[in-house]
């Protein structure tokens, strides 16, 4: 094993590079003679301006301040970054500034790769198929290599670029469509027409009897007609073919397929087009930060701007392309179309009344709720109903296609690994970052799951959903000994960029159908006394709900078209069935705030404001998992919170008038039932409140 040295200003342009006395002039050319077990030591403070620069072999990128220093810390205030050498980009190009790269089949075996005490600075990594990170890591990218070691850097002023968003080949949206109507073409063959307009011939006559109004007979050209025309509403042509799968992400650091260490690092003032603004977890990987701050990143001006610190997207279809987007989703279900035989035979008479009933009095439950059997008791609906029979067949189609042939996009081994493997970030900070989208802090989504230990998450912003942490989509978060304070959740649109009523914000963490673990963590103010207005240190939301933790389980909404394809492949795929959030009675959530605004004043008028420590919905999807909600000793745990919406009817549970909701919401819409602290007594057991659904 040999060292190479570099010096700016004293190097040469040849030679082994093997003295101090004759260094390399630059980075590149120490890096090129360089053999597996090297080391390239970075002799001055220079800046070095160069190609991006790829390592491909085991070796030690390692500036001789460090050596000198050994016990440096960049992620003190007191630091000086100018005291390492950086490595930027030259004058006027667009590229990442370091790339560490084994592959697929080398990864486990590939390195050690160690980079220690240098500045990564000014990168612009733009999404390109071309890339192995496509366009991700404007910094540095970490590419299919676990064996890594990226420490004592400073990470700063880097960003990435994603690639322009095309529309859909027509061809494909066609052949989507023609699936769709093919399959209900199936389902009401002339043959199923004949035997459900005889079920709504002698449905009829009861109905007559009863006073209501009859349900329609079935005409199978015109429901294939209306259906592909509604197709056509829903799923235009030119929709745009959105990136899913990790391009553009990490402004400054990304780990690719890879699991590196990342230790004692300051990753502060990247911006990325793309999730996680400062570091991104993308693939198969679960890398370690330790000691880390990521501090100050933005999302960029477009792309899919969640984590403005820290952005996690793990679990995606590892046996399709890397450079994934919604087409080849799309391509992938319409290929593995299910063919239906006795589409009929699973509705009854009393489907038929229940469901004439429901279009009477739609407060009831509606009967059309999944499968076969929704799609036809949609259709007796007429074309009022016409989009949700549309919707409804989306569903069954994705449903049915990943039920069976989730291994022939997914792989098996990897799922299992993302089950029960977590990114962890241990006695680290993440402050003062900012995202348009969700998760100001920290976004995890696709089944990916991080585990915060000893961690400051503090001061971020998130435009929607999510001021401090945002967990999605079977994703999961462990908090031990945490500090969760001074987060907000704006709320707005996306689209229109005003308050949306719709999001559950969650001002300090948002959890939907995740996983969450809370012990010995502090949720916003230690104090114990309700303050008039939020301190600096609380964690709010404006007009929404769940001032300082919201979760719910619910559907996770639509993709390519496709109304909540998330959730079926969450159901399908990740087999999330149940989820489970639990407060242990060593941690706190207090002086939080629902109902006030990033400056922690008071909103206008105020709807939805409730549940200003917690805040927790169970939805009426029938696929989305069952959630149980543990507080230990909630009395204690859950205090001095303020909601700003008090003495209000509930309209989830009709007849009932919630006195306060300060400290806890709780919202069961499938039982119909409300419960806060003014009424949850019998949620208690012990002290403990449980809530299960």
């Amino acid at each position: 094993m040999t060292t190479r040295y570099v010096h700016a200003k004293k190097g040469t342009t040849s030679g082994p590079f093997d003295t101090p006395a004759k260094p390399a002039r630059t980075i590149a050319d120490a890096i090129r003679v360089a053999v597996a077990g090297d080391t390239v030591e970075i002799l001055d403070n220079a800046t070095y301006r160069e190609d991006e620069l790829v390592v491909g072999k085991a070796l030690t990128l390692v500036s001789s301040f460090l050596l000198a220093h050994p016990t440096i810390d960049p992620t003190d205030p007191k630091f000086d970054p100018a005291v390492l050498p950086a490595i930027t980009t030259k004058r006027g190009a667009a590229h990442r500034v370091l790339r560490i790269a084994g592959t697929a089949g080398t990864r486990a075996s590939f390195g050690p790769v160690a980079v220690r005490g240098v500045r990564v600075t000014g990168g612009h990594a733009v999404h390109r198929s071309a890339d192995p990170a496509l366009g991700a890591g404007g910094g540095i990218a970490v590419i299919d290599a676990d064996n890594v070691l990226i420490e004592c850097c400073v990470i700063t002023g880097n960003q990435t670029e994603t690639a322009r968003i095309t529309g859909w080949p027509e061809a494909d949206r066609v052949a989507l469509r023609n699936a769709v109507v093919g399959l209900v073409g199936e389902i009401v063959s002339p043959a199923a027409v004949q035997t459900i307009n005889g079920l709504v011939d002698a449905a009829n006559a009861v109905l007559k009897l009863l006073g209501r109004p009859p349900l329609p007979r079935l005409d199978r050209a015109t429901i294939l007609a209306d259906l592909a025309a509604n197709f056509d509403g829903a799923v235009p042509p030119g929709r745009p073919n959105s990136w899913l799968a990790g391009q553009a992400f990490g402004g400054g650091l990304a780990t690719v397929w890879a699991g590196p260490t990342v230790r004692k690092c300051l990753i502060r003032g990247n911006t990325a087009q793309g999730r996680g603004a400062g570091a991104a977890v993308v693939g198969y990987g679960w890398p370690s930060f330790e000691h880390c701050w990521i501090d100050g990143n933005r999302s960029g001006t477009s792309g899919r701007r969640d984590g403005g610190g820290l952005g996690c997207e793990v679990s995606v279809p590892g046996k399709l392309t890397r450079d994934l987007s919604e087409i080849d989703l799309v391509r992938f279900f319409t290929a593995k179309v299910v063919h239906i035989t006795s589409p009929t035979s699973s509705v009854t008479m009393s489907d038929l009344l229940d469901y004439a009933w429901w279009l009477i009095d739609p407060l009831r439950p509606n009967p059309a709720v999944r499968g076969v059997k929704a799609i036809v008791l949609e259709l007796l609906g007429g074309k009022a109903h016409a989009k949700a029979v549309l919707f409804h067949a989306l569903y069954f189609l994705a449903g049915s296609a990943l039920s069976l042939h989730k291994w022939d996009a997914w792989k098996r081994d990897e799922i299992e690994s993302a089950q029960k493997t977590a990114v962890k970030v241990t006695e680290s900070r993440l402050t003062g970052n900012r995202c348009f989208d969700d998760g100001g802090g920290l976004y995890a989504s696709v089944l990916s799951r991080v585990q915060l230990v000893k961690t400051e998450v503090s001061g971020n912003i998130a435009g929607s959903i999510g001021g401090g942490v945002r967990l999605t989509m079977g994703s999961g978060g462990v908090f031990d000994t945490c500090d969760v304070r001074g987060n907000t959740a704006r709320g707005l649109s996306l689209s229109t960029g005003l308050p949306d009523p719709g999001p559950l914000p969650g001002g300090g963490v948002s959890a939907r159908n995740s996983d969450v673990l809370v012990t010995a963590t502090t949720i916003g103010v230690p104090a114990g006394t309700r303050p008039s207005t939020p301190a600096t240190e609380s964690n709010v939301t404006p007009d929404h709900p769940g001032g300082g933790v919201g979760c719910q389980a619910d559907t996770e909404g639509a993709l390519a078209g496709i109304p909540d394809l998330w959730t079926a492949i969450m159901r399908e795929v990740f087999e999330v069935r149940s989820v489970r959030v639990e407060i242990g009675k060593g941690s706190t959530v207090a002086g939080n705030g629902a109902g006030y605004d990033e400056r922690r004043s008071p909103v206008g008028k105020v709807k939805f404001a409730k549940g200003g420590g917690l805040f927790a919905l169970q939805g009426t999807f029938p696929d989305a998992p069952d959630l149980t909600l543990t507080v230990e000793a909630v009395a204690t745990t859950i205090h001095g919170n303020s909601a700003r919406v008090s003495g209000y009817p509930s309209k989830v549970e009709p007849g009932l008038t919630i006195a306060t909701a300060d400290e806890v919401c709780l919202q069961n819409l499938r039982a119909g039932k409300e419960w806060t602290e003014s009424n949850y007594r019998p949620l208690l057991q012990s002290g403990n409140l449980i809530f299960r659904t």
